[in-house]
């Protein structure tokens, strides 16, 4: 079985300075976590492959996409040809894993737990 081993780095900000953190990897785990800011937050799971495939739901909505790191981002595109690309920083803020616009450096997402495996069988729907 061919692993392939893609990282996002997770950076940490502390009083206007971000540090590196050591390399997390993304293939073969299943992140769940919920959306910041709304009233009543939206949960979501999404699932990245090894091979570079992701698959994300939240409620009834399932979404295939691929996904790769750049510039030290985590980055998604659709498999849709209407989809278009989009790419996150992700940062540890004590026990969380915050996601954050690339642009903005808002909180979009928490991640609440990362799993081993497709726990939620994506690949075979």
């Amino acid at each position: 079985m061919k692993i392939l081993f893609i990282s996002a780095i997770l950076t940490l900000s502390t009083a206007n300075q971000c540090f590196a953190e050591e390399t997390m990897l993304l293939g073969g785990k299943t992140f769940y976590g919920h959306e910041v800011g709304d009233d009543r937050p939206k949960k979501w799971v999404e699932y990245f492959d090894v091979n570079g495939d992701a698959y994300y739901k939240s409620g009834s909505e399932l979404i295939k996409s691929k996904w790769w790191r750049k510039d030290n981002k985590l980055c998604e595109k659709g498999t849709s040809p209407s989809s278009l690309r989009s790419c996150e920083l992700l940062r540890r803020n004590g026990e969380n894993i915050e996601i954050l616009d690339v642009e903005t450096g808002e909180v979009l997402s928490v991640i609440d737990k990362i799993i081993d495996g497709d726990i939620e069988n994506f690949q075979i729907k």
